[in-house]
């Protein structure tokens, strides 16, 4: 088989919430008799997904504290990590969005991620369960796991156990398709709230792109405008020393030309006074 498109995974989580388990299961079809943290050693190995010949290269990261200036050193280049917590570690689930997601965003900004819940076997075990109860704590549930999700904006949400392998193919074949596929980005419209001295009265700025293709009636007008609105900061600086503040009128607009297109960012300004 041939190697085909090279895949860089790697996986970040806490200690001891099963990532070394979850990668010697996956590689190896066993599961590990006691715990050593992070000896798995970096994993590449061709295989077809979706009819896709890859080269899967999986590398497992250290989750203690002691490791968080080395561990960024194994981020460059990657395509997809995934973000593991155990279900039935409570803090492991918080320090989600706590630091691992920070990290990842800090450093890999545009890598896609995937959420995954280990350690399900452990889900309704009673032993498990009771320790947890008397902590005053329970299992993280499924439905917890697709909102954190969300909220993190990962490609996925996945669980599975390394013991069982219930679900286990299935996480590092959609972390294969989360860059063989990846989702578009959704266009978010940005806004801005201002609140002015006067009571009740509010600002809000929406940032939208308008080209010359959508024919609006207002392109002619944000074109005209360009070359007032293009130097304002430095047409005050020189003037005034200073950048003018404060609201003259009751709806504003700016353009911006983007580089390399013809296209003109627009922003609109409803001024909005409560009665």
């Amino acid at each position: 088989m041939s190697s085909g498109r090279p895949i860089k995974c790697v996986v970040v989580g806490d200690g001891t919430v099963g990532k070394t388990c979850m990668l010697i299961s996956y590689t190896t079809d066993s599961f590990p008799g006691e715990y050593v943290p992070t000896v798995f050693d970096n994993y590449s190995a061709p295989m077809v997904v979706d009819g896709i010949p890859i080269s899967l290269g999986l590398w497992d990261t250290a989750g203690q504290e002691d490791y968080d200036r080395l561990r960024p050193l194994s981020y460059p280049q990657t395509d997809v990590f995934l973000i593991c917590f155990s279900v039935t570690s409570p803090s492991s689930f918080e320090n989600v969005t706590s630091k691992w997601y920070p990290e990842i965003k800090h450093h890999c900004p545009d890598a896609p991620m995937i959420l995954v819940g280990t350690k399900i076997d452990l889900r309704d075990d009673r032993e498990t369960l009771t320790l947890l109860a008397e902590q005053g704590l329970s299992a993280i549930k499924r439905e917890q796991g697709q909102k954190l999700a969300n909220k993190i904006r990962a490609v996925k949400y996945m669980e599975c156990s390394a013991l069982t392998q219930r679900g286990l193919k299935q996480v590092f074949d959609e972390a294969i398709r989360a860059v063989l596929r990846p989702e578009p980005q959704k266009r978010r419209q940005r806004r801005c709230t201002l609140l002015s001295k006067e009571k009740g009265a509010v600002l809000q700025l929406f940032a939208v792109t308008i080209t010359k293709e959508d024919n609006l009636p207002q392109y002619e007008e944000y074109k005209q405008q360009k070359e007032v609105t293009k130097p304002r900061h430095h047409r005050q600086e020189q003037k005034f020393g200073f950048p003018l503040g404060g609201v003259h009128s009751r709806k504003c607009r700016s353009v911006q030309r983007q580089s390399s297109s013809s296209a003109w960012r627009g922003m609109y300004a409803t001024f909005a006074t409560s009665k």
